[in-house]
């Protein structure tokens, strides 16, 4: 009787899913430094998943649309949590909070809809392009450490994050098409979406909890990488000493 009443639908559940596993990740991951950018989207996501869930069953009576908004929001989130998943040398700080004010002065202009969605595409892009600098020196590290059976199994970390961008851009392009889509093929790319999204989500959360110490690898590479082996210039002044030697005792400079 209550599904009938809000009338849910499958993409809803997904949504509800999505939203308690997001919770749920929060009470797991929550007091690891390492995993602050995590939990800062695990709890905007389930925030969003829950304005956005509201916002569809009651379509028609609300009378000021706040998700938009948090379009705006989705390009910060993912860099910041690539960057502090990756780089622990950078953990988010109070500054970080500048990357969501956009979203805050946007609130008042959700019923611009199409600028808003367009400024979050543009928002989108260029967090996506910073985030993906991480990744391609992540796995330039991993590259590094190819040879180490534990950068083995940092790939999913990286595979997952590639994934999820690869989602996120797709789902700036279905918001933006909205207006020229039609149904059923709209409902069903939304519902591939969302299911995408909670699929992603749980082996995030399920890997990270298995493997809470696969994710040293790039400051120290960066940092073996930046300074030089210690032996390296012993051996080369023992190799240049021992051809001296032999040019000074074979007199090969008085040679023709």
């Amino acid at each position: 009787m209550l599904l009938a009443e809000f009338h849910l639908q499958a993409v809803n559940i997904i949504q509800i899913l999505s939203l308690f596993t997001g919770l749920l990740g929060v009470g797991l991951l929550a007091g690891e430094r390492r995993y602050n950018g995590l939990v800062l989207a695990l709890l905007m996501q389930s925030l969003m998943m829950g304005f956005n869930l509201y916002e569809e069953l009651n379509a028609g009576a609300v009378g000021w649309y706040i998700t938009p908004a948090f379009s705006l929001s989705l390009g910060p989130l993912f860099y910041l949590l690539v960057r502090v998943l990756l780089v622990p040398e950078q953990p988010l700080t109070y500054r970080d909070s500048a990357h969501f004010l956009p979203t805050l002065m946007a609130l008042p202009l959700t019923p611009y809809l199409q600028w808003m969605l367009l400024a979050g595409a543009v928002s989108q892009l260029i967090y996506f392009a910073l985030a993906f600098r991480w990744l391609k020196r992540y796995h330039a590290a991993m590259a590094e450490r190819e040879a180490d059976t534990e950068s083995k199994g940092l790939h999913w970390l990286f595979n997952t994050l590639v994934v999820l961008l690869v989602l996120l851009i797709l789902d700036m392009v279905r918001v933006n098409l909205q207006s020229v889509t039609t149904e059923p093929f709209r409902s069903t790319w939304y519902l591939l979406d969302q299911s995408a999204f909670l699929l992603v989500l749980c082996v995030a959360i399920v890997g990270l909890i298995r493997q809470p110490a696969l994710f040293n690898g790039l400051s120290e590479v960066e940092q073996t990488n930046a300074e030089p082996a210690p032996h390296e210039d012993s051996q080369a002044a023992a190799i240049f000493q021992a051809l001296d030697s032999q040019i000074r005792e074979q007199q090969w400079y008085c040679q023709p």
